[in-house]
């Protein structure tokens, strides 16, 4: 970045800093911190000033912070990933998270890397899941309501609500060499993988 693109940075920062009014989309709310703190507490002890949804918002210049979140549902998809069944057979597995921010407080104040948090928490939820159905039962047609019910309730405390899981893709696998093959195993293009 060169000094003049750098100063024209600055002083756009601070004009927006100087502004007394915020405005939010319609699908979006903020958490305002003022001064870096507030007067409420988040359920986690973390201190902040107000919760805002859309529309036009006076606001203090220089001293109130607005964290935006979009609040509508969202879809996350996981990249596939290997998880073991209860009879010990290793399944490719690739997921679909619809979900929402139910508590902008929670996500916002309590949770560092909101996005992370909850890819983590549902990757492990769907594998200790996995790890106690058996073959047949992760072939059956309860299984998205089962998976949906258990990130529902560890997403919960993020302040996310899982709407719905979707398994797009749940494949078995193999080794052989110890080398992973996908599907039934015979060779390919005339090789032993």
């Amino acid at each position: 970045m060169t000094g003049l693109a750098r100063l024209i940075d600055l002083i756009l920062e601070f004009w927006r800093d100087l502004i007394p009014w915020i405005i939010i989309d319609s699908f979006e709310q903020a958490v305002i911190l003022r001064l870096g703190a507030g007067k409420l507490n988040s359920p986690g002890g973390r201190p902040y000033h107000r919760v805002i949804g859309p529309g036009l918002h006076w606001r203090l210049p220089f001293a109130d912070q607005p964290f935006r979140q979009n609040v509508v549902p969202e879809s996350s998809t996981f990249s596939p990933q290997v998880f073991v069944s209860k009879d010990g057979a290793a399944y490719l597995c690739q997921f679909h998270v619809l979900h929402t921010i139910i508590d902008i407080v929670t996500y916002t104040c309590d949770v560092e890397d909101a996005d992370s948090v909850l890819t983590d928490a549902i990757a492990g939820t769907l594998r200790r899941v996995i790890a106690t159905l058996t073959d047949e039962e992760l072939r059956g047609d309860n299984l998205e309501t089962l998976l949906t019910a258990r990130a529902r309730s560890r997403a919960k405390r993020f302040g996310i609500y899982v709407e719905r899981v979707y398994v797009s893709e749940l494949a078995p696998m193999g080794l052989r060499r110890g080398v992973i093959r996908i599907g039934s195993g015979g060779p390919i293009d005339g090789h032993v993988v």
